[in-house]
């Protein structure tokens, strides 16, 4: 199964459309949910890398600030650490039903289980993406904030404008603009997928992948 698994990965990389002939008909979900558990699991380790370099005081009334350092510590867990993870496997449900719906609409032949599972396989590249991830976690700048919890509504705004600005230095924004190459090989191969599960035309093809290419590099650049 390991070998398999390695073969098909390599695959997707080297010759995507022999690949997705080959299986369009009965592509494996196990497969296809590994190859995406792979992505979520980097960026997990990206994640934890990531939490310990982010770190926060809080001042001022006492009780507000007991609250919010327990707060604020769950919070910064789940969001730099379980919150990539989950995102892949949420995007990869959400762009398998969005790609089955058009090509649906476009007459396609294949099934939601087909659809699904090689949306999976296209999103290999992810991989790649989210070791790069992992680098620049690993480069990142340590960063140290200061919040006067006189309020918890205002002491949540520093806080989450404190996250941002830690994720606005150079090396982890330029992995934004690196992730752009990725989703548009993940769009080329979802087309290709498409083409062999639904038995559509290359054109038709791309109409699902390119609205989904859209929506998602308008979400990466935000």
């Amino acid at each position: 199964m390991k070998m398999a698994i390695g073969k098909n990965i390599s695959r997707v990389y080297i010759r995507p459309r022999e690949l997705f002939s080959e299986i369009a008909e009965n592509p494996s979900m196990k497969e296809s949910f590994l190859i995406v558990l792979m992505s979520g699991i980097i960026s997990l380790v990206a994640g934890l890398v990531l939490s310990p370099k982010f770190t926060f005081t809080l001042t001022g009334n006492e009780t507000i600030v007991k609250t919010l350092e327990v707060s604020f510590t769950i919070g910064k867990v789940i969001g730099f650490v379980f919150v990539p993870m989950v995102v892949f496997l949420i995007e990869w449900v959400l762009w398998g039903a969005v790609a089955f719906a058009i090509a649906k609409l476009l007459k396609g032949e294949g099934n939601f289980k087909q659809t699904l599972a090689l949306t999976g396989y296209a999103m290999a590249p992810y991989i790649i993406d989210s070791i790069i991830f992992l680098i620049a976690a690993f480069m990142a700048s340590p960063m140290s904030v200061t919040i006067n919890a006189t309020d918890y509504a205002s002491a949540g705004m520093r806080f989450g404008k404190a996250i941002g600005e830690f994720f606005s230095q150079p090396v982890l924004m330029a992995t934004d603009f690196i992730g752009v190459i990725f989703i548009v090989w993940f769009a080329i191969l979802l087309a290709f997928a498409l083409k062999e599960s639904h038995r559509l035309t290359l054109g038709k093809a791309f109409v699902p992948a390119a609205i989904i290419l859209v929506i998602k590099i308008v979400m990466a650049l935000l």
